[in-house]
């Protein structure tokens, strides 16, 4: 290679390298070396480093990705492997419950053939059920005992069966008995023979233990509506043989009603054969023959019995024979049925009525026990509630809503929805998926199916598509499924009349035949009485409820059961119209009804209006029972009960004690007469269900009349009230129209008429005795509300005229009845009227009403047993007069512990308080007086349980700067002289004049009129609606007038309310084109003129007469009123200007605002001495001639 290489040319030469042929090559240097295997080898050396780098990042990325495919294929290993360990245990178990499954079915069979076996050998009877079976496997009969109530606790009924067993030496052996269930009412004893007992001997000797169990006649109780309960016994038997003895003693029942002869009944209740006159006429173990009506206990023959009694076939569908028809008819299953409706837009109340319409109509599966979920309800943003007769119905929606929903729902695919229930472990049950439920209103579309029901634990039988979108006016059907193991009460839609309803008499003749037919019987006085009471009277009120006609009744049941389709969407809509077109009509009749005095009537709309669906919203918790009962409790239940029964029990001892020194004095016919005149018709009866109309009924007759009195008698000897009689109703009234909680709650108690009516006796005899002594009580016999405030408007006027400092307070009492100690009340009775009145048989009777235990408040359908140590007996007439004389002694005494402090001159009123039940009012002129009554009286009401509410105190001064006072221990500041407080409803103020009584007249005459507008402004004659214009809205409107100033802006104004109505009930309304002016003077005038002539009284003439009365009632009666009367008079003026004392008003004052003036310049400024005589005093009240405000003002405007 090195002989053969060329070195090139030097370019230094200037050579052309064409010049000399060959190939091109580079040029070189002249110090280049030759390209040897040395150079080669040098220039290797010097980049081996790089080349190393290389190779190594090359290794290094080879490995790594060796090294993930080795990890790779371990995980891939490692979870076949896994997979194939799963798989494995699967099998496993599968294996293991294989095997399970097969020892399981093994001992089913061993099972089934012991069954077979015993079945085989078994000798079964008709006469018992066999509770368990002894060692041989022979049936063992058993023994029914009870007579107690159903819900009373299984131990309790345990013992005393056992107990009466014992008592009566029956030769049975109770060890093993026991009570089939948590509460029940009997228990069940196995019979077992005795050793050497043959199977005769043991029938002998249950034989002899049923007529010994009949004979004792134990008592075990008393049954709500009346009469004892009693111990019983029988033998258990099976259902279809309970059944059969069910349906012949109907039958019997029936033949002997209808007239049949007892003794050509020959019946077999084993079997409900049953013949009359030798003809079969009922079995329950033969075939039905043509024409029985059947159902499972067996046949009756109708027609055949019709003939053998002796009336016709057709006078039998007539009479009550129809009523075992419907006795016999199928009953209704009584399962619970879940269904879903999208009901396309209907408002609560027309859902409700469309499921109310099917169930009346007996339609499956409305008539029975039903759960509604319905889509598309129109309502407002959240939760309500809505109910119609037995129908309860909880809807509402989101504001993001469209339309309400009973039910929440989703919007989603269907494989969402699936995968999603899936999730939830629900299963929907067959269900016809192949019908559709959806039918557009678009009938190019075709129909599909959209509603679906799924359950979650719960056990299903198959549902169905029903066809009744047409009644709903909806385009979907409703989809119902039965659930399998939820069972209820077959419904019924009949509503009954609750126990306290009010009831009405009986026809005479009725009334006369039950009086007769009950006079030899026998039994607790008390109870046949309320037996009787019962018997002679219904339920009901005497009035006219809204009831739907013939033809609407006819068109519905043919919507009802018309085939699905528009025809049955017209006859729906038709009824729909229909039903409100008559009841508009029938609300005009009733609106003009109202307007003739027509109460019965009123209370018909009055009922019709009346809303419980707020008790839905505090009843939809499972805890609503309990937290009623402690809400309750708090109130009703803070004392021991045993403390309290010990302090009364000791009262009681020591009124025992003085009753031996005092005859007793029975009640007798004349003053049960007299209590008599008290007993208003219509009103609710307690528990018992005796009316006031069934005692005016009795009390007339010879023997019941005795009876009655003898019982009120008893009760005031013995003061021991039976339980029927105390036991009351206890029914919740709400504060709003929608309560959050129970206390927004108002409970009304409605005791027994008897027990009223003893109450009623007693404060006859003694209610003086008690309320006499309470001075400074305005409800007490004789004394009335109005002069209360008559007598504050009083001391206001007077302080504001002449300047006086002067502070009122209205003071509250915290939960005064419900709070009130039984034994502060009891112990009140036993001083005033026991010992000082010395009356201790009425004393000890009434402190006997006081101690109340108990109260049962109704709601929902259900009585909640609430205890009671503290408060007055709720519903008992007795109970607020022992009240309201406690607060006055105590108020009495709280002002004469402060008499000290009270400054002395004529400055200072004559009386420094009074009360009105439990709203106590005290005024001063000063500050340290005030402050004294208001401690004493705060530290005087603990011991009682009583407590001033600071947070309801209300306190007024005449002077601007604001005052503070302490009341039980908190601050309370006084309001301005312009504040306004209510005393008994009406508005008092130191600087409110006639404006402030005038709007609240018209707010009160507003109010009443507009709710009755109907009436006024309906067809009936405008006197007829002018005489229940001054029931309804004169009374309303004029509430304490007789306190008013003689003012004759206040006596138009009143006049100006009362035409501007009566404008109205004359249909006097504007003309085309008439100035408001013109139209204003003319309906005036003309309803002054119609008023006229119908003989009205104008407001301002009623209002001087009953002021006139007013003042001369309360001067003549009331030694309080009349020294506040005669306090800074015009009289005391002229008196203290004789004796040359310089007094005089410190303000220019409006005189006309002071009654006194008025008084004084009508008769003189004697007219105190004057009003002491009566007849005098009334001829000096021609009203019609005093109202001046006809002709001119007879009071200058107020300054």
């Amino acid at each position: 290679m090195a002989g053969t290489q060329r070195m090139p040319p030097s370019p230094t030469n200037g050579d052309n390298p064409q010049q000399h042929g060959g190939r091109k090559r580079p040029a070189q240097g002249d110090d280049d070396e030759p390209l040897t295997l040395t150079t080669l080898l040098a220039a290797l050396k010097e980049n081996r480093e790089e080349i190393v780098v290389k190779v190594r990042e090359d290794i290094d990325v080879l490995t790594t990705r060796v090294s993930t495919v080795e990890l790779t294929v371990d995980t891939h290993v490692s979870n076949t492997t896994k997979l194939l360990e799963a798989m494995t245990d699967r099998h496993c178990a599968m294996e293991q419950s294989v095997r399970q499954v097969d020892s399981t079915q093994q001992a089913v069979l061993e099972r089934l053939a012991a069954l077979e076996g015993k079945f085989a050998k078994a000798n079964f009877s008709l006469s018992s059920t066999r509770t368990s079976e002894s060692d041989g496997g022979n049936p063992r009969p058993a023994l029914v005992v009870g007579g107690w109530d159903a819900d009373q606790h299984h131990e309790d009924t345990l013992r005393l069966a056992k107990q009466h067993l014992q008592d009566l030496n029956v030769n049975l052996d109770v060890s093993q008995a026991f009570v089939p269930g948590l509460r029940r009412g009997f228990a069940l004893v196995p019979l077992t023979k005795l050793d050497g007992e043959s199977d005769e001997e043991q029938r002998v000797r249950i034989q002899e233990i049923l007529r010994t169990i009949r004979a004792a006649k134990v008592v075990t109780g008393q049954r709500p509506e009346g009469g004892n309960r009693y111990f019983f016994a029988a033998l258990s038997q099976s259902p279809e043989r309970r059944k059969k003895a069910q349906l012949a003693g109907k039958v019997k029942r029936l033949i002997i009603e209808e007239g049949g002869d007892v003794r050509r009944i020959d019946v077999e209740y084993g079997t409900a054969n049953l013949w009359y006159n030798g003809t079969k006429v009922a079995s329950g173990v033969t075939s039905a023959p043509e024409g029985a009506s059947t159902e499972k206990a067996g046949w009756v023959h109708l027609g055949a019995l019709a003939r053998q009694i002796g009336i016709s076939e057709d006078a039998a569908q007539r009479n009550d024979l129809r009523q075992l028809e419907a006795i016999l008819a199928p009953k209704p299953h009584d399962r619970l049925h879940v269904m879903s409706w999208n009901v396309g837009g209907l408002t609560a109340a027309k859902a409700l009525e469309v499921v109310s319409a099917l169930r009346q109509a007996r339609i499956r599966p409305f008539c029975e026990s039903v759960i509604v979920f319905m889509q598309e309800i129109i309502c407002d943003t959240g939760k309500h509630h809505a109910s119609l007769d037995e129908l309860q119905m909880i809807f509402g929606k989101r504001a993001e809503d469209w339309r309400g929903n009973a039910v929440k729902a989703c919007s989603a695919k269907g494989e969402s929805m699936l995968e999603w229930f899936e999730e939830q472990q629900c299963h929907m049950p067959p269900q016809e998926l192949e019908k559709p439920t959806h039918f557009p209103y678009n009938t190019a579309l075709e129909p599909r199916r959209l509603d679906y029901i799924f359950v979650k634990k719960l056990l299903c039988d198959p549902g169905e598509v029903l066809a009744h979108r047409d009644i709903a006016t909806s385009d979907h059907e409703p989809v119902t499924v039965p659930l399998t193991e939820m069972h209820f009460k077959a419904p019924t839609t009949g509503k009954e009349a609750v126990p306290w309803s009010s009831r009405i008499l009986r026809t005479t003749g009725e009334v006369d035949s039950a009086l007769d037919r009950h006079l030899k019987t026998g039994g607790d006085p008390v109870l046949l009485i309320q037996k009787v009471a019962v018997a002679i009277t219904k339920p009901g009120k005497h009035k006219e409820p809204f009831k739907e006609s013939t033809d609407l009744k006819k068109l519905r049941r043919q919507a009802l059961h018309a085939e699905p389709g528009g025809e049955r969407r017209r006859l729906w809509k038709d009824a729909r119209k229909m039903y409100q077109r008559e009841h508009r009509q029938w609300r005009l009749l009733a609106m003009q009804r109202v307007a003739e005095l027509d109460w019965g009537m009123k209370k018909a709309l009055v009922e019709q209006a009346r809303d419980h669906s707020w008790e839905l919203s505090l009843t939809e918790h499972d805890s609503w029972k309990k937290d009623l009962r402690e809400h309750f409790e708090k109130i009703f239940c803070r004392q021991k009960a045993m403390l309290v029964s010990t302090a009364i029990g000791g009262i009681m001892h020591r009124l025992a004690f003085l009753c031996k020194h005092k005859t007793w004095r029975p009640f007798d016919m004349g003053e049960l007469c007299l209590v008599k005149a008290k007993w208003k018709n219509g009103k609710s009866c307690g528990p018992d269900r005796v009316s006031h109309e069934a005692l005016k009924a009795m009390l007339p007759h010879a023997v019941w009349g005795e009876r009655l009195l003898a019982v009120f008698n008893d009760m005031l000897y013995t003061c021991r009230i039976v339980e029927s009689v105390e036991v009351g109703a206890t029914i919740l009234l709400a504060k709003t129209s929608q309560p959050q909680d129970w206390s927004e709650t108002r409970p009304i108690t409605l005791s027994s008429v008897l027990l009223k009516s003893f109450s009623q006796l007693l404060l006859q005899r003694a209610g003086d005795a008690i309320q006499s002594p309470a001075r400074l009580q305005w409800c007490r016999r004789g004394r009335q509300g109005v002069e209360l405030i008559l007598i504050l408007r009083r001391l206001a006027r007077i302080a504001r005229d002449w300047g006086l400092e002067f502070y009122i307070a209205k003071l509250d009492i915290r939960k005064a009845f419900d709070s009130i100690y039984q034994e502060s009340l009891a112990e009140h009775v036993c001083k005033t009227v026991g010992e000082a009145a010395d009356l201790p048989w009425e004393a000890r009777a009434w402190v006997a009403l006081l101690h109340a235990q108990n109260i049962n408040v109704e709601i929902a359908g259900e009585s909640i047993p609430i205890q009671q140590s503290n408060g007055v007996r709720q519903g008992a007439p007795e109970s607020p007069v022992a009240f309201g004389a406690v607060v006055a002694a105590d108020l009495g005494a709280a002002i004469g512990e402060a008499k000290a402090s009270k400054p002395v001159g004529d400055d200072s009123p004559p009386e420094d308080g009074g009360s009105y039940m439990d709203d106590n009012y005290i005024w001063s002129t000063s500050r340290k007086h005030f402050q004294h009554m208001l401690t004493s009286l705060a530290n005087k009401l603990p011991r009682r349980g009583l407590f001033l509410h600071p947070g309801k105190t209300d306190i007024v001064s005449t002077i601007d700067k604001s005052v503070t006072f302490e009341v039980a221990g908190e601050s309370v500041a006084t309001k301005e002289p312009k504040h306004i407080f209510h005393v008994l409803g009406s508005p008092l103020s130191f600087q409110g004049g006639t404006a402030m009584l005038l709007a609240e007249a018209q707010s009160r005459a507003r109010k009443a009129f507009w709710t009755h507008r109907e009436s006024f402004t309906s067809e009936a004659s405008f006197k007829k609606k002018l005489l229940i214009h001054v029931v309804l809205v004169r009374q309303s409107a004029l509430w304490a007038c007789q306190s008013w100033p003689c003012h004759s802006s206040l006596l138009r104004g009143i006049n100006s309310i009362q035409l501007s109505q009566v404008r109205v009930m004359l249909g006097l309304r504007r003309q085309p084109c008439e100035e408001w002016a013109t139209w204003n003077k003319r309906s005036l005038r003309r309803s002054r003129l119609a008023l006229y002539h119908c003989g009205g009284t104008r407001w301002s003439t009623f209002v001087l007469s009953q002021i006139w009365t007013a003042i001369g009632h309360l001067c003549r009666g009331d030694p309080i009123g009349g020294k506040i009367f005669q306090w800074h008079s015009l009289q005391w003026w002229q008196d203290q200007k004789d004796r040359g004392v310089h007094v005089q008003h410190a303000q220019r004052f409006n005189a006309y605002m002071d009654i006194d003036r008025q008084l004084s310049e009508t008769i003189g400024r004697n007219w105190f001495s004057i009003a002491q005589d009566r007849e005098t005093w009334g001829k000096w009240n021609p009203p019609s001639s005093r109202d001046t405000t006809s002709h001119g003002a007879v009071a200058s405007k107020e300054a």
